[in-house]
């Protein structure tokens, strides 16, 4: 019989709650259709052939009202996916670990109360809020919007091309909404793990850095995968930066590691596909894996992975300092940010 490992339970409870994000971004994705779509008609509306100075006034009262709804209607999403996340996570944990550890597992309410629900959505993650990042989110698309209204007005733009045009900045704000979502509730994930964490302190002994063995795993995270500390304040809280996947994996006193194993993700190669229009993308991947022993961290990773591999997660100038021993993995960055090329040269110089 397997013995049970803590780790690749919440390794498995974080992909689930990637998942889960996917699902929220769709409901993100679509608020900020239909404020595309309020901002859209009400140009289409105006009477105005072309794009002028005195349209885009008219226009700019639409779209600070389109803006407020994306950034009123993500808030009370986000807030509610949040709070299903840590409620969920916090039930399931506390049961697995009742269920595979017994009686040393203190025995409490399955149910996280409100007020330290409250307490962990009113606390920073990386010295951010999710409302900054909603904030910055609607500013980036206020700026792009301008910046295109002005283009049009310049190029003397009809009232349909400039409808159309707006699509693409709408468009963009795609990939921030996937950013929002996935970033908060690998947040909210983590959060209500340490809840559990802190009420059954009597069974650790330490505390792992836990990341993802793949090519999308940033420096900041590869060079702190695997890390082991006695005392929890001594690693950071992920996620230590947007889409981050990280996560906190105590050690148990009775922790077996011999024969476990984690997954590693090894090559990931784009997908050619034809759609019902005729269209083709690659937006789909072929993703390759493999079982390694769950000591493996990534430096280890790194090191049996191909020459080609490593160049290409690297790029050229790291994958030079890294193969000629000049720095380490964990060298090239710190706990919020990775070295430029010139800060690494310094580095070394």
């Amino acid at each position: 019989m397997v013995p049970f490992s803590l780790q690749d339970y919440l390794i498995r409870r974080h992909i689930i709650a990637e998942s889960f994000s996917n699902g929220v971004t769709k409901e993100l994705i679509e608020i900020l259709f239909k404020a595309q779509k309020q901002v859209q008609d009400h140009i289409r509306n105006q009477k105005a052939g072309k794009m002028t100075k005195t349209t885009m006034q008219k226009i700019n009262v639409e779209i600070n009202s389109a803006l407020k709804f994306i950034s009123e209607e993500y808030t009370n999403k986000l807030n509610k996916a949040q709070i299903e996340m840590i409620k969920d996570e916090y039930n399931k944990l506390k049961k697995t670990l009742r269920g595979n550890l017994g009686k040393s597992v203190k025995e409490s309410n399955y149910i996280l109360p409100v007020k330290r629900i409250q307490a962990i959505l009113a606390t920073p993650s990386g010295g951010r809020f999710v409302q900054d990042y909603i904030k910055a989110h609607v500013n980036s698309l206020r700026t792009r919007i301008r910046t295109q209204l002005t283009i049009d007005i310049i190029e003397s733009s009809s009232m349909e091309k400039t409808a159309r045009n707006l699509r693409t900045q709408f468009d963009i704000s795609r990939r921030g909404a996937n950013l929002i979502s996935r970033t908060s509730i690998m947040d909210a994930s983590n959060r209500a793990n340490e809840e559990v964490f802190k009420e059954n302190t009597d069974i650790i002994k330490g505390y792992r850095y836990v990341a993802t063995l793949d090519n999308r795993t940033t420096l900041i995270c590869a060079g702190l995968d695997g890390k082991e500390v006695r005392l929890r304040e001594n690693l950071p809280q992920p996620p230590l930066h947007p889409l981050c996947r990280s996560l906190i994996a105590p050690i148990l006193f009775d922790d077996q590691f011999e024969g476990l194993k984690r997954i590693a993700v090894t090559n990931v190669e784009r997908k050619k596909v034809k759609h019902r229009d005729g269209t083709t993308s690659t937006k789909f991947r072929n993703v390759s894996g493999k079982d390694v022993s769950a000591s493996t961290n990534f430096s280890k990773f790194l090191e049996r992975q191909p020459a080609k591999w490593q160049r290409e997660y690297l790029g050229k100038t790291r994958y030079e300092l890294y193969k000629d021993g000049k720095l380490s993995l964990q060298e090239m960055a710190t706990n919020s940010k990775s070295f430029t090329i010139e800060e690494l040269k310094k580095k070394v110089s």
